[in-house]
């Protein structure tokens, strides 16, 4: 198996947005192995993914529809998302939020959690 991550400044450059997601219960696919292979992408459009991440604490009503978590470069052309309370499986664990982040990627848009919500 080989890395594919150099690949990826061409795609970025090119105007394609990326976003990753994990769940940070995930022990196949740690939350701390997606940071670790993201920052290692070698691309001047990382310099902001490369700040300290935002932490969403979560609302005083929760909701299946609410985003909390860390997000790296929200907004951003390079997207990290943490979903604390999710595993391997962040999709079956929060579905309502990964399928709005989902949707938006589609639309050519990098959802921030910072800016709207649903």
């Amino acid at each position: 198996m080989q890395v594919a991550y150099h690949l990826l400044p061409a795609v970025i450059e090119a105007g394609t947005r990326i976003f990753v997601y994990s769940g940070m219960n995930d022990t196949i696919l740690p939350y701390e192995g997606s940071l670790a292979w993201v920052s290692l992408i070698p691309s001047s459009q990382l310099s902001a993914f490369r700040q300290p991440p935002v932490t969403i604490p979560p609302p005083a009503k929760p909701s299946e529809t609410t985003f909390r978590g860390i997000v790296h470069n929200p907004g951003g052309d390079v997207t990290l998302y943490g979903f604390p309370d999710a595993g391997h499986m962040a999709q079956v664990d929060q579905p309502t939020v990964v399928w709005k982040i989902l949707e938006n990627a589609v639309k050519g848009e990098n959802w921030n959690p910072l800016e709207r919500c649903w």
